[in-house]
């Protein structure tokens, strides 16, 4: 599968707030301010579209982004083979988006990663079982790690402890290494849903967490290039 649908209501958790975020004009656009945009393109979750995600490799997001006019689609989806279980099983995007006005430095990819709890971001580790698929994944990670972060940061923690935050560092480098050839630069927003309902987490608890969590990956307590760390409260 090449895109995941995932239309069924929900009522709370990361899922809920980012579909209302996208949706609602107020909400979008304050959003956007955070991140420094205005006016994006968002085509995904969409209540028009029964609030699918995609996986980047989708042909739904190759034509969203008019690569057509670049490379065809199959090109396309040779560029995140380095993932194991390509193309069937990649990430499944929380929210993508689009500049609509183009500036002198050319669009901007915005790929959201939404969370409302700390608990879900915490332990997280290679679920992998195939030996291979476990070896590709590593690779990728470590190469990103290798290159962007210089050995800095402890590399266990991205398979053992950090890893769903591990890849998607991976992805952002592995999209913006491709920035010549797909004609844009991506973001990765790391949305972070602030008091919302039981269990919630507050703005200084997500702070807190970043600070700890960056130096045990890369060795800075700085945010990495290309990443938003946006605290986004609901009360």
């Amino acid at each position: 599968m090449s895109r995941a649908a995932t239309g069924a209501p929900v009522k709370q958790g990361s899922q809920y707030w980012i579909r209302n975020i996208v949706n609602d004009d107020v909400l979008r656009q304050r959003f956007e301010g955070m991140i420094g945009a205005s006016g994006l393109d968002w085509f995904s979750p969409l209540a028009k579209d029964q609030y699918k995600e995609y996986q980047l490799c989708s042909r739904d997001v190759y034509e969203r982004l008019n690569m057509s006019s670049r490379f065809p689609y199959e090109e396309w989806r040779k560029q995140f083979s380095f993932w194991a279980g390509w193309p069937r099983r990649q990430p499944v995007w929380d929210g993508l988006a689009v500049d609509t006005d183009v500036n002198a430095a050319g669009r901007t990819f915005y790929i959201v990663e939404a969370k409302a709890r700390i608990s879900e971001m915490k332990g997280t580790k290679m679920t992998a079982s195939d030996p291979e698929s476990r070896r590709r994944i590593t690779k990728a990670m470590y190469e990103v790690y290798n290159i962007y972060y210089g050995h800095k940061g402890d590399f266990d923690k991205w398979t053992n402890g950090c890893y769903q935050l591990a890849n998607r560092l991976t992805f952002l480098h592995k999209m913006n290494s491709k920035r010549c050839m797909f004609g844009f630069q991506t973001k990765l927003v790391l949305l972070n849903i602030c008091n919302a309902g039981y269990g919630r987490t507050s703005d200084r608890q997500w702070r807190d967490y970043y600070k700890r969590v960056w130096p045990m990956m890369i060795g800075t307590d700085h945010e990495p290039d290309n990443v938003l760390v946006i605290n986004f409260d609901v009360r």
